[in-house]
């Protein structure tokens, strides 16, 4: 086949410079594309050096991706199959010619990180052909938009092997992106394009887990940790307001793109502990903060089932905290400004929990009980960590400055400047019962 093609361009060459010009505007179904793709496949075949050959083989990739544009306007949704499978071909080369490029340095990192921009691109045109294709169109997009993502990770697995923290800043990017797709498409009550953009986000955020990998492996695991641990909390707002206006059959990959982003959280957190467990906790406190905020508005809408996940979610971040503090302890650093950040942050949580109480509905009120119970331990735990060191002589207020011993955040007086949780002592040895605090 290679050969018949060799010979059309060669006869097209002979006939003059015209029919050549031609064949370069054909699309998908013309008589002359063969010739246009046999072309481009002759031009990769001239010598030259592996980076010019990876900028040129993504050059055709992205001939391909207008293509499906040009298909689009011309009202031929008939042969967007072909341009699927042809864009899969030069994808498959342009990734092949990256690889090639192996561990030639900056040029190679260079590479990798042009295809991953180029391929993170594609998906924005592909999403904008999705939107105007009939509904029997949509299926061929749906593939071209996997292709271009399955490039894009493997263009940022190559960059991380240079550049982690780039890489990393690359993926993140990415699944904003996607989150911001399911959330126009949720409120446009598309529940289908709601599921394909969540899951490219659960797929994004396994791959997360690969370069925080390759960052270790690199010595840079916290810069590329803290940026995990900021984009995945920041996912969870993102995705309470896709659940907010989306159809109530996009629930499933709503949940599972949270779960995706709980994950990513938790390992960004954990990785970030093992080197900074103070940022590691401040993270943890500002993400358990925002599910707070999440559990108040949707107890003021009366949505019980939003109070108990944002409550499951409280939990489970709280879970994180007490790995945190455990690693603090393992590792000998930080301890005291660890347990100082969960003392005060816990006895804000109470406060903020016992006024919920009063608003839920009683089948909620479970929830928001266990959520006091863990906030209480916490409390506890980190208060009775801090009178064993003994009181210290400042301890830091929320935002920085030090409170005088023997007063809190808040101005209320605790032994040692510790802030004592409503409804606990701070000499005390076991949590207040849920609910049975001061209001």
């Amino acid at each position: 086949m290679v050969g018949i093609i060799a010979a059309i361009v060669l006869v097209v060459s002979a006939a003059g410079g015209g029919t050549a010009l031609a064949a370069q505007g054909s699309l998908p179904g013309d008589t002359l594309y063969p010739v246009k793709l046999g072309t481009e496949r002759m031009a990769l075949a001239f010598p030259g050096n592996a980076v010019s050959k990876a900028e040129q083989a993504l050059g055709h990739a992205e001939n391909r991706v207008q293509e499906f544009g040009d298909l689009s306007d011309r009202g031929r949704p008939q042969h967007l199959d072909l341009a699927a499978e042809k864009y899969d071909e030069a994808m498959a080369r342009a990734v092949a010619r990256m690889n090639a490029t192996g561990e030639n340095g900056q040029a190679a990192a260079d590479v990798s990180e042009l295809v991953a921009e180029a391929t993170s691109g594609h998906v924005v045109v592909l999403d904008m052909v999705y939107d105007n294709v009939p509904d029997d169109a949509k299926e061929a997009i749906e593939k071209a938009r996997g292709v271009s993502l399955r490039g894009h990770t493997s263009a940022l697995a190559a960059l991380a092997g240079h550049e982690p923290p780039k890489a990393a800043e690359m993926y993140l990017v990415t699944a904003e992106g996607r989150l911001n797709r399911a959330m126009t498409a949720a409120e446009e009550n598309d529940a289908a394009e709601v599921d394909n953009a969540l899951g490219h986000v659960e797929e994004l955020h396994g791959f997360g887990e690969t370069i925080s990998e390759i960052a270790r492996g690199l010595g840079d695991t916290a810069t590329v940790a803290d940026l995990v641990a900021m984009a995945t909390s920041h996912h969870l707002s993102v995705l309470d307001q896709v659940r907010d206006s989306a159809p109530e059959q996009a629930r499933p990959a709503i949940e599972r793109a949270r779960e995706a982003s709980m994950h990513g959280l938790g390992h960004g957190l954990t990785a970030l502990a093992g080197e900074n467990p103070r940022r590691a906790m401040e993270l943890n406190l500002a993400a358990m903060e925002g599910r707070l905020n999440r559990i108040e508005a949707t107890a003021a809408d009366e949505d019980v089932e939003g109070v108990e996940d944002a409550v499951e979610e409280f939990e489970e971040l709280a879970g994180f905290g007490e790995e945190i503090s455990e690693l603090a302890r393992e590792i000998g650093v930080d301890e005291t400004q660890v347990d100082e950040l969960v003392a005060r942050a816990t006895s804000l949580h109470l406060e903020v929990l016992e006024k919920v109480l009063d608003m839920v509905p009683d089948e909620a009120k479970p929830a928001i009980e266990r959520a006091m119970e863990r906030s209480q331990i916490g409390h506890e735990r980190a208060v009775q960590a801090l009178e064993r060191r003994g009181p210290p002589d400042e301890t830091p207020g929320p935002n920085g400055p030090p409170a005088t011993a023997g007063q809190n955040s808040q101005g209320v007086g605790s032994p040692g400047g510790i802030p004592s949780a409503p409804g606990v002592s701070p000499g005390s040895t076991a949590p207040a019962s849920p609910g049975t605090g001061s209001r």
